[in-house]
């Protein structure tokens, strides 16, 4: 979900942090754009607000079965759980600032967003500025929204596509 649940509307690709691996014949996989499921969001604040709930809904679901599984012993090693967990936590942490980076326009306007997704996630001060040197940004280029040098990506499909990757049907 990529920081839904803390009001980022991300859009384009973002890494994940895992894999999933069904074992059952019966999955349905549903898909959608990510740039497109976002523009939704941001124009019915109904289904954002709808979309949150579920997400939120869904991570007090997964929490509260953690609970209940280091509760009952089939965890063999809590404190290996729980480093494994923090490195997710981060990894996933860095997809969303990668993600951010590349659309400087979203970085400046959804900073308050990410602070709030970093308060909810325990991302402190140090581990934000060491992802953004692995991502080659200095502190001071994040609290400016920009890097000289680096491409916009938003800019760049808008030159490339201009408005026909967005519009796909007129109504009137």
């Amino acid at each position: 979900e990529c920081g839904l649940h803390a009001g980022l509307l991300l859009r384009g690709n973002v890494s994940s942090c895992c894999d999933v691996i069904a074992n059952d014949d019966d999955v349905m996989v549903i898909t959608w754009d990510r740039t497109e499921l976002m523009h939704l969001l941001e124009v019915d604040r109904n289904m954002e607000r709808a979309m949150k709930a579920v997400m939120s809904w869904d991570i007090v679901s997964k929490l509260k079965s953690q609970r209940q599984l280091l509760a009952s012993g089939i965890v063999p090693d809590p404190e290996e759980w729980t480093r494994k967990r923090r490195e997710q936590t981060l990894h996933r942490y860095k997809a969303i600032l990668r993600n951010m980076l590349a659309h400087p326009k979203y970085l400046r306007k959804r900073k308050e967003e990410l602070t709030k997704y970093r308060d909810i996630h325990h991302i402190d001060d140090n581990q934000h500025e060491y992802a953004l040197r692995e991502m080659g940004w200095t502190l001071e280029e994040f609290e400016a929204g920009c890097k000289t040098g680096h491409i916009d990506e938003d800019a760049a499909e808008m030159k490339q596509y201009g408005w026909r990757w967005y519009a796909h049907e007129v109504y009137f």
